[in-house]
């Protein structure tokens, strides 16, 4: 489990249904969590962005961008 994996995981412990760690290259990390409804991730939203200041100091992650919406398509494989 890398640096980035361990702040991502406890996301789950807030509420979050999932939460997908990507590497996208050149050392890129892209998270994305899925939450229940909006007024669990809004709860949630404290302790993550404390996560994201662990996360820079301990592992020297740096928070490029943030962006959230309703997810309005899902495909599932076999």
């Amino acid at each position: 489990v890398t640096g980035v994996q361990t702040c991502a995981l406890p996301i789950c412990a807030l509420g979050a249904r999932d939460s997908f760690l990507s590497d996208v290259g050149n050392g890129d990390f892209v998270i994305v969590t899925r939450y229940p409804d909006r007024k669990t991730r809004e709860d949630a939203l404290h302790k993550v962005a404390e996560l994201r200041r662990e996360g820079a100091v301990e592992f020297g992650a740096e928070l490029v961008e943030t962006q959230a919406g309703d997810i309005i398509a899902r495909s599932a494989g076999p």
